[in-house]
């Protein structure tokens, strides 16, 4: 659950330690025959939530929503590693993004410079004859609702950082 909410964290929160581990029990019967009855009412769920509703302890409530955040839009730069050397000129960029909404758009920028839109997954690019010496990646990435995240990586071509 996010720290100060009673929502349950996003990927976002997780990721920058925003929540607090609570136990929770789900109770939910997948009824077969449901669709038999006139009106289609699940009765072993119905039956369920009846008793859920005279249960006190708040582990038997847990929450159904995602909080609120700051950053819904989580990324994890797998590959330059941050402050690494790289063997090669042609620099893979792979990112992990974490996000509740649709992810619809991610920047590559190299030395605050663009150099690629990404508008689907896989999170991945290379980029090719980058010069020997020290850089700085930067992926930003948007979500279908605006939300947006960035992080960076800085690492070092043919030398160390």
């Amino acid at each position: 659950m996010c720290k100060g909410e009673d929502k349950l964290a996003t990927p976002a929160d997780i990721g920058s330690s925003n929540y607090n581990e609570k136990e929770a029990w789900y109770f939910k019967e997948e009824d077969p025959f449901q669709n038999t009855w006139k009106p289609p009412t699940n009765k072993w769920q119905e039956g369920i939530l009846n008793w859920l509703s005279t249960q006190a302890d708040p582990k038997y409530h847990p929450p159904t929503e995602p909080c609120g955040s700051t950053n819904p839009v989580w990324l994890t730069i797998f590959e330059p590693q941050d402050k690494s050397r790289i063997n090669t000129n042609d620099i893979k960029v792979r990112v992990k993004i974490d996000t509740v909404n649709n992810t619809v758009k991610m920047e590559v920028y190299l030395d605050n410079e663009l150099k690629y839109t990404i508008n689907n997954a896989p999170w991945e690019v290379t980029i090719p004859n980058v010069s020997n010496g020290k850089h700085r990646i930067e992926v930003k990435a948007w979500d279908d609702k605006g939300f947006g995240g960035s992080r960076n990586s800085e690492f070092g071509v043919n030398q160390d950082y």
